[in-house]
């Protein structure tokens, strides 16, 4: 709402949009909200809570950074009491993208557009137009220090993969915020993305390098918070696949420059970031540090198995024959508590444990999924949850296929309203990819699935178990190593 404004006709910079948010008895509304509208507020997003509503969105794990607000009013530097203001949203990934950016006359469309090679003529040299012929470039010139405006054009640009351009926006914010975490984030998630782009290890290598430096700016003079330190470990972990990739590859000259350490100190440098957020999350269990910390598991531990799994040759797909990934998966359950006193000595996991399993990882799924509302990133996380279950839940039912089936139909529909607006899926740790090819690949795993299982059996009761030879066939098939050839 706040960038909407500013991209309004009627917005000047002595004109500001304030929203205020409270939670508890409605008796006391006016007693929390009437001294807050009689002091001059300066925060640039203009949105304030009171106590309990931040408490509410600190439960709910909204993607945003909140701080005590700072009264600068006055002479003295005092906190108005109880009251909360957002300082920044995490929008480079979590957030819908601003309607009317998405726009022609805001912004190009595509690269391949006559509007395109415009826009970088007026990004790059503002000084060749008496008035910029986009008006998100009008906007951020009348408005050059709101990092929530610019940030939000980033976004857009770099979704329709233009990434330089995304990050010349980011460049203009730096200039008078050069702390903006934010920004970068963003700038470190724009050089992750022209890695994987590129198939030449010299140069998605000098793409990751400057990613890594701008992790490490953050982490050594930005605040740091738990959605920060997953970026930063998927970062690692984005890289490891990518070598994995390499390693797997044709390209002989790509192969020599990569070993089995690389992509094991990779990973284990992820699970380091993965931790730290957890550490840094009030809860102890951020969602995306606590299951990509699990996927890095799995991986070093199939990667340590002692079989050349980077051998194309002896594992044309890959493949999990001794089914480790679901082990791990098992173990670290228990770990977190999630699957209590419900492992036999013989390995053997309870029933009822596992549904109370299911049921958690349900929950945490779609409290993720309210805290992130964007449209290009919400089919790779149904996609990314059937991976999870299918992966690394401690058994399969017919019921679990089902749901799995259920989830990937979900990620096909929302998939198929992108096209209409050239918005490409967000693949978490890789890079954008169109929204046709991303269909392909939901068609791919829910054939597996149907291969494995005949219509009649999918009719059976949702907690008929699937017999164990059946089992160890389907537990060969990961997704996750799957996902390693597509790179």
């Amino acid at each position: 709402m706040a960038v909407r404004w500013l991209l309004s006709e009627y917005s000047s910079p002595h004109k500001k949009l304030i929203i205020i948010i409270h939670a508890g008895l409605v008796a006391e509304t006016n007693l929390v909200i009437q001294p807050l509208l009689e002091t001059k507020l300066t925060g640039e997003t203009g949105i304030y809570l009171t106590d309990y509503a931040h408490l509410c969105a600190r439960v709910a794990e909204v993607k945003v950074g909140f701080e005590g607000y700072k009264n600068k009013s006055t002479s003295e530097e005092s906190y108005i009491s109880d009251v909360w203001t957002v300082k920044f949203f995490k929008s480079y990934n979590y957030y819908d993208y601003i309607p009317y950016l998405l726009e022609e006359r805001m912004l190009p469309v595509s690269q391949t557009g006559l509007s395109y090679s415009k826009f970088q003529q007026a990004l790059y040299f503002p000084e060749m137009f008496s008035e910029s012929p986009f008006e998100a470039l009008r906007a951020m010139h009348r408005f050059p220090q709101s990092s929530l405006l610019l940030i939000e054009i980033a976004k857009v640009l770099r979704a329709r993969q233009m990434p330089y351009e995304a990050d010349a926006i980011i460049s203009n914010l730096l200039l008078s915020d050069p702390h903006n975490v934010i920004a970068r984030t963003m700038r470190m998630l724009i050089f992750e993305n022209i890695a994987h782009s590129h198939t030449d290890f010299h140069i998605s290598e000098l793409a990751f390098n400057r990613a890594i430096a701008e992790s490490e700016f953050i982490i050594r003079r930005c605040n740091g918070e738990e959605a920060i330190w997953c970026e930063i470990g998927l970062l690692y972990y984005g890289r490891a696949k990518k070598y994995i990739n390499y390693l797997r590859g044709d390209n002989a000259s790509n192969t020599h420059n990569i070993h089995k350490e690389d992509v094991l100190n990779s990973l284990k440098k992820a699970n380091e970031f993965f931790l730290n957020g957890m550490a840094a999350s009030p809860t102890g269990k951020d969602a995306s540090s606590l299951l990509f910390f699990m996927c890095t598991l799995g991986f070093i531990e199939l990667i340590s198995t002692g079989e050349n799994l980077f051998d194309k040759t002896a594992y044309p797909i890959l493949t999990d024959k001794h089914d480790v990934l679901r082990k791990v998966g098992t173990r670290f359950f228990i770990e977190i508590g999630w699957l209590r006193n419900a492992v036999s000595p013989e390995g053997n996991v309870n029933e009822s444990a596992f549904y109370a399993l299911l049921l958690v990882l349900r929950n945490i799924v779609a409290r993720f999924e309210n805290s992130m509302l964007a449209k290009g990133y919400i089919p790779y996380v149904k996609y990314l949850t059937c991976i999870l279950i299918w992966d690394f839940a401690p058994f399969l039912t017919t019921g679990i296929c089902k749901h799995i089936l259920g989830l990937l139909n979900e990620a096909c529909i929302e998939t198929e309203k992108l096209i209409l607006e050239n918005v490409l899926v967000y693949q978490i740790s890789i890079n954008f990819i169109s929204a046709d090819k991303f269909l392909s690949r939901i068609q791919e795993a829910t054939d597996i699935i149907n291969n494995y299982l005949t219509a009649d059996e999918l009719k059976k009761d949702d907690t008929s178990l699937i017999n164990q030879d059946q089992l160890k066939e389907m537990s060969k098939t990961k997704f996750l190593l799957l996902e390693l050839d597509r790179l």
